[in-house]
Formats: C-alpha cells, sequence, structure tokens
C-alpha cells in the first residue's frame, strides 16, 4: 500500500461526494521516535515524517481542500525549534502545490 496513492483515492472519493472538505492534520499520526512534536506521542506506530508530510502534500494540492487545521503539536517536545521549522515548511511546502 503506498500511502500517497491512499490519500489520493481518499480526497478523490471526498471530491465525488462533496464539493469542498477541510482538512484535519493531526501531528500525532507521525511516529514519535521520527519525529516526537506531538502533544501524545507515539512511539513505534505511525508513519515515517517524509510519508506523512508528502500525504500532506497530496490532500493539499487536491483543488475541492478549503481549508486546513493542524492539531496536536507540542513546541514544548521541541526546544530549539527545528521540528516545528520542518512542520512550517512543509505545511507551506504542501500548501504553495495548490492549483485553483
Amino acid at each position: 500500500m503506498d500511502p500517497v496513492v491512499e490519500a489520493r483515492a481518499a480526497w478523490r472519493a471526498l471530491a465525488a461526494d462533496h464539493e469542498r472538505f477541510v482538512l484535519h492534520f493531526d501531528v500525532d499520526v507521525i511516529d514519535s521516535v521520527d519525529f516526537p512534536l506531538a502533544n501524545f506521542p507515539h512511539f513505534n506506530e505511525g508513519l515515517p515524517v517524509g510519508v506523512a508530510f508528502d500525504c500532506l502534500a497530496e490532500f493539499c494540492a487536491a483543488p475541492p481542500m478549503a481549508g486546513l487545521v493542524v492539531t496536536e503539536v507540542n513546541p514544548d517536545r521541541d526546544p530549539d525549534g527545528a521540528m516545528v521549522d520542518a512542520l512550517v515548511g512543509a505545511l507551506v511546502g504542501a500548501l504553495g502545490r495548490r492549483v485553483d
């Protein structure tokens, strides 16, 4: 199973029945071993950070996406700000792919 292909199939299924959707991106979908930024860490569970960001980009590029909510970020787990910077970079990159 390719998570990006699954993300594409998911937004296309949403688009079949809905004109628009709002994406809820919960950071704890990412394996905390790889990217421990979530408020409630989950170790050895979830997606690798690169895969999660690729899926985020796929959803954000979907024409029917009308909004984005990002949750579960705990900056206390990121004393030097590197993970928040990476997340913001991924969000900017993902939203920059939008073509309407």
